[in-house]
């Protein structure tokens, strides 16, 4: 009895550190679910530049101009940290959004069997370029043009509405 016990507290410690080998320690999958958020806020903040860009044919000077009670928006701030992202108007068409993450993503975005962009360019929205949101462990920059000759294309196709 006494050798079945300590054989099943073996299985158990080791199906245990197994698992957290696999998966990773339960602080890694903290960061990388911050890192996660930290896209998808990045993803929304850009999305509401280009609707800003729509409404006054320019990106905002700074991310507080997103703010808006009506739509509902607030710019969300750092999961982890809670500052604020960072943000630059480059030109009236081009802006700059940056976050610190605390880990890389490469590896797991990584797709060497097929050539980018695997998409074609209209599934990649407004911007020019295929959009990435790869990044390395610390301050990562994403920049974006919003392809504004392709918006204006478009705007000509939809129906007018009388």
């Amino acid at each position: 009895m006494k050798y079945f016990i300590i054989a099943i507290i073996a299985v158990v410690g080791l199906a245990i550190g197994t698992s957290l080998f696999v998966i990773g320690s339960p602080q890694k999958a903290r960061l990388r679910r911050f890192d996660e958020i930290r896209v998808q806020n990045l993803q929304n903040i850009q999305e509401q530049v280009f609707s800003y860009w729509i409404d006054k044919r320019m990106v905002p000077t700074e991310l507080s101009q997103l703010n808006d009670d009506i739509r509902g928006f607030r710019v969300p701030m750092d999961p982890g940290t809670g500052a604020a992202y960072t943000y630059e108007m480059k030109s009236p068409e081009q802006f700059r959004l940056c976050a610190n993450f605390a880990l890389s993503n490469k590896q797991e975005t990584e797709r060497p069997s097929i050539k980018d962009p695997y998409y074609p360019s209209y599934a990649y929205g407004p911007y020019v370029g295929v959009q990435t949101w790869e990044h390395e462990a610390g301050t990562v920059c994403f920049d974006r043009t919003i392809d504004k000759e392709r918006y204006q294309k478009e705007q000509q196709m939809l129906p007018q509405v009388r």
